[in-house]
């Protein structure tokens, strides 16, 4: 919906604004990188716009932060952390289903 489409131009706002702020050999270098992230993991999305849309998806069928348990199984090391921290941040305290 359009409230969708405000928060995902404002994400890419934000992301532009980042970049430029850069500079150009530094901007330069986050497009190489950005390349090479696209060449890797074809068509990944940031973390909030993934929990944002995987949500509103759970939601659509009942799952609520109420209805069901924020379960994780990701890599314990801290590269994924943040995206634990943004599903808690919606859904809840998690339960990590992970192991070593």
């Amino acid at each position: 919906g359009e409230d969708l489409e405000v928060k995902l131009q404002h994400l890419r706002d934000l992301s532009e604004r980042s970049i430029s702020d850069l500079g150009e050999h530094k901007a330069s270098g986050f497009e190489a990188y950005a390349q090479k992230l696209e060449s890797a993991f074809p068509r990944a999305v940031p973390e909030a716009i993934f929990v944002e849309h995987t949500s509103k998806l759970l939601h659509a069928h009942g799952f609520t932060p109420k209805t069901a348990i924020n379960l994780v199984s990701t890599c314990r090391d801290e590269l994924c952390r943040p995206f634990v921290e943004a599903l808690d941040g919606v859904w809840g305290s998690s339960f990590n289903i992970s192991s070593l």
